[in-house]
């Protein structure tokens, strides 16, 4: 190998090195830096029409409701006791979890600006991550009781 052809490897192994570490240090805004746009976010969904509110004005939901009688159906747990006065929980209420709360609250972001691909995508998540809170909604509108698997207990009297 010629010392021309060694140097030119060397070069391009150094640049290529110089561009990893550029990019690793490249950082997106951390989560905490955005300021949400809204801290009440309403649309309709399904059949339903729902709301998600930040009350501590955190950027993170803390209930979402049946924007018809307000009936809280999902909300986080600390913040159960500042419920605001207008609010009532559903007899099915569920605590949400943290992967539902991270992205729900993207709601709170969403703009003019946004795209009708990106907004769809948020409400994707949304909808997947409350897909597992399903069998129990269900179950509690229905008057069942889930066993300690997530099924049905059957009604043994009748």
């Amino acid at each position: 190998m010629s010392t021309n052809t060694t140097l030119n490897k060397t070069g391009l192994l150094l640049l290529a090195l110089v561009l990893v570490l550029i990019t690793g240090c490249a950082s997106t805004p951390e989560e905490g830096s955005r300021q949400p746009i809204t801290h009440l976010y309403c649309d309709s969904y399904f059949v339903y029409d729902m709301c998600a509110m930040d009350i501590d004005n955190n950027g993170a939901v803390d209930f979402i409701y049946f924007s018809d009688d307000k009936d809280i159906i999902l909300y986080w747990e600390t913040m159960k006791p500042q419920t605001p006065d207008h609010l009532n929980y559903h007899k099915c209420a569920q605590i949400m979890d943290e992967p539902l709360r991270r992205s729900a609250s993207e709601l709170f972001f969403i703009s003019d600006e946004t795209s009708f691909l990106e907004k769809s995508n948020i409400e994707t998540r949304i909808f997947l991550h409350y897909s597992r809170y399903f069998g129990r909604v269900n179950s509690c509108n229905n008057g069942e009781e889930e066993d300690e698997f997530g099924g049905v207990e059957e009604d043994e009297d009748f």
